[in-house]
């Protein structure tokens, strides 16, 4: 062979070679690429799941009872976590490690600053203050001065919520799941754990930090079961004397998720207000839990991390504590026609 022809076929091969070499490396985007695959039965289901959580979100309007109100400034707190009503409609709202006494109509009143984070916040009928701070509660006079702390929750408690009469203070401990009865004065009394002798589905279940009590007629307290979507409701010496059904479900009669309702308040008519996490629902039920409306549906409301604190003043006002606006909103039902 002659070293012409040779060379020319050297030449060829090597050429061959190199086209073949930037055919491989070529970018992604200059090939055909593949068809998508199907989409799996899991993302159906999940599709399918959004679906319903979506529809959870509507509030049928015939089902809303109330209308809303020019909302109050909570001026001076860095963070909204707690509001409660006393005998004169004065207005406590705390967040942090501040307190702010509002005025019916928002008039700032006092500001006190307390040692610890609050977590919630009780007003008796003689102007007692009770603040729960995580693992403690401590009691002030008015004028803000404090008179004791309370004993026996230890520092593993987690105090929730609590009612307060002139006689006795009854603290929600989620951590404990239970509900512990105490003088004014800050000395424990007795507990209350919601078990009944001979019936081993009893007790308080109690999945995660919400734990309200709200007081009822008379000598009554109602407690959330939480685990159980349900209130239940006890003398002021434990003994259990009415419960609602378990509510668990997805309609808007109905309490959704692991734990709720979050928090309630009770109306001079002796109706229950509830509030939930997750879906910010707040509506009324009868005493013996016979849902009859909705406040405010969680279109109102915007996610927060805290959940939304109530509270029922003398004139039937709901209020509601809205971390995310920084307000607490006020509903209102509209008058009933005279007869």
């Amino acid at each position: 062979m002659k070293k012409e022809t040779a060379f020319i076929i050297a030449l060829g091969a090597l050429a061959f070679a190199a086209a073949w070499h930037f055919q491989r490396r070529a970018p992604e985007a200059s090939r055909t690429a593949p068809p998508p695959p199907a989409p799996s039965k899991d993302e159906g289901r999940f599709t399918a799941y959004q679906a319903q959580l979506d529809a959870l979100e509507v509030v049928d309007d015939a089902s809303v009872l109330y209308h809303e109100r020019e909302p109050l400034a909570v001026p001076g707190l860095g963070a909204l976590r707690a509001i409660a009503i006393d005998s004169q409609d004065h207005l406590y709202a705390g967040g942090g490690s501040n307190l702010v006494v509002l005025s019916e109509t928002g008039e700032v009143l006092r500001r006190l600053t307390v040692e610890g984070e609050i977590s919630c916040l009780a007003a008796d009928g003689r102007g007692r203050l009770y603040i729960g701070l995580g693992s403690a509660v401590h009691a002030y006079e008015a004028d803000g001065t404090r008179t004791s702390v309370f004993e026996g929750l230890g520092d593993a408690a987690l105090v929730t919520s609590i009612a307060a009469t002139e006689t006795d203070v009854f603290v929600a401990d989620a951590r404990a799941r239970a509900v512990a009865r105490y003088s004014p004065e800050g000395a424990r009394t007795s507990t209350i754990d919601g078990r009944v002798a001979g019936d081993a589905e009893t007790g308080f279940i109690v999945p995660s930090p919400c734990f309200d009590v709200t007081l009822g007629e008379g000598s009554v307290l109602w407690i959330v079961n939480p685990g159980h979507r349900r209130l239940e409701a006890y003398d002021f010496d434990g003994v259990r004397i009415d419960a609602w059904d378990d509510l668990s479900g997805s309609g808007i009669e109905h309490f959704c998720g692991c734990c709720n309702p979050a928090h309630i308040a009770r109306r001079r008519d002796g109706a229950i207000v509830t509030a939930e996490k997750g879906f910010r629902r707040v509506k009324v039920y009868t005493r013996r839990g016979q849902f009859l409306g909705v406040v405010a549906g969680p279109d109102a409301f915007a996610d927060h991390e805290s959940t939304l604190d109530i509270a029922v003043d003398s004139r039937d006002r709901i209020l509601v504590a809205d971390p995310a606006r920084m307000q607490i909103r006020v509903f209102v039902a509209p008058p009933r026609p005279r007869r």
